[in-house]
């Protein structure tokens, strides 16, 4: 994907490739849900909600298909194309499923060299299932973390904005549950601090959240209309996981090299310029990069703007206002508050839109006050 890095303010074994991965048989096994301990009825602490908190503000462009993500295979001018892309807002949340499925369409013998494209977290994701399936891993791309638009992701565990329902078939969805619930079972297994993964108590404001891949990835349903704690009349309370994408994606990084694999700078600029490539089975993991690549004018940039303000290590829950152009969210990092959230849909600006900032700081200040009076 092309990106201008100047548009952003910049700021132990191979545990992921031995037994912490689910093998193809056990992805679909009972998941393990590992709670944090807290305070029974612990009041919750408000947000410090001021723009001169703002330690960075990060700009990215989702890789948006109103029809869904591409997941299949192709062969031209004897190569096996394997596509992976589209995901729009729920690239990290769906990275390991779409990848698994990915990795299963390829019928090459082991020890195979096989060409990803791209570095995001859906090749890195790619690229680590492939080693542990037994292929040898080249991994071409233009940018590496942190210049990737994964690194600028929120990371916070809800395929949100991946799809228009009103666009996609039955058969895309079941591949949607069905990959969701593949990832969200081998994130459980990287939950610590080497990867950066967490769980988190998080509030749906909305009160009608959608559970989008299936209600067992948000535990601890509770549901509160008494307005004790947000000025709404039905929210939803659940645990949710966080993922630090610069953690996270460098950990991944270090399992892919740890693993043998090899990353090749070049930039691609047309399809042919794939078929030069002396491995004959291509994983294509370009993100919006596809729409040049392989023509795909159904594949549109998704503008999201996150604000990120000092860390404020008293803040232990989060919450999702899931309300369209109106959605806002706040989660905790260790690298500081995580505020949004913005889909704009078409937009290729990389810079900060100073109307939208106003409208998540003005909303994140209603909740915070509110908070104050509980």
């Amino acid at each position: 994907m092309k990106k201008d890095r100047r548009s952003f303010i910049k700021n132990s074994a191979v545990g992921l490739l031995g037994s912490s991965l689910v093998l193809p048989d056990q992805i679909y096994g009972k998941d393990k849900i590992l709670l944090p301990k807290e305070k029974v009825n612990a009041p919750l602490t408000p947000l410090e909600v001021s723009k001169d908190r703002i330690i960075r503000n990060d700009v990215g462009l989702r890789p948006y298909r109103a029809e869904g993500f591409v997941l299949k295979k192709e062969i031209e001018q004897g190569k096996t194309i394997i596509h992976d892309y589209g995901h729009g807002g729920g690239g990290i949340s769906l990275s390991w499923g779409t990848a698994q499925k990915a990795v299963d369409l390829v019928e090459a013998p082991k020890n195979t060299t096989v060409a990803v494209i791209g570095c995001g977290v859906i090749g890195l994701s790619t690229a680590i299932l492939l080693q542990k399936h037994g292929y040898q891993v080249i991994i071409y791309t233009k940018e590496m973390p942190p210049q990737t638009t994964s690194n600028v992701a929120g990371g916070f565990y809800a395929a949100a904005q991946a799809y228009d329902s009103n666009k996609i078939t039955q058969s895309f969805l079941t591949q949607f549950n069905e990959s969701s619930q593949i990832s969200h079972r081998i994130f459980q297994d990287l939950v610590g601090e080497r990867y950066g993964v967490s769980w988190i108590k998080n509030y749906f404001l909305d009160g009608d959240f959608a559970f989008w891949g299936g209600k067992n990835l948000f535990p601890g349903l509770k549901i509160h209309t008494d307005q004790k704690l947000f000025d709404f009349p039905k929210v939803q309370e659940v645990y949710s996981l966080v993922i630090q994408t610069p953690k996270y994606l460098q950990a991944l990084l270090d399992d892919f090299h740890l693993a043998g694999g090899t990353i090749r700078i070049q930039d691609f600029q047309s399809k042919e310029a794939l078929f030069q490539l002396d491995e004959n089975v291509i994983m294509n993991c370009t993100g919006l990069g596809s729409r040049q690549l392989f023509n795909d004018q159904k594949l549109i940039p998704s503008k999201g703007q996150l604000h990120v303000l000092l860390p404020q290590k008293e803040i232990n829950y989060s919450y999702v206002y899931n309300g369209g152009k109106d959605t806002f969210y706040m989660f905790p990092r260790e690298d500081g508050i995580i505020l949004g959230g913005t889909a704009q849909d078409g937009v290729w600006s990389l810079e900060p839109d100073e109307k939208e900032m106003n409208r998540i700081f003005k909303q994140h200040q209603m909740i915070a006050d509110y908070l104050k009076r509980s």
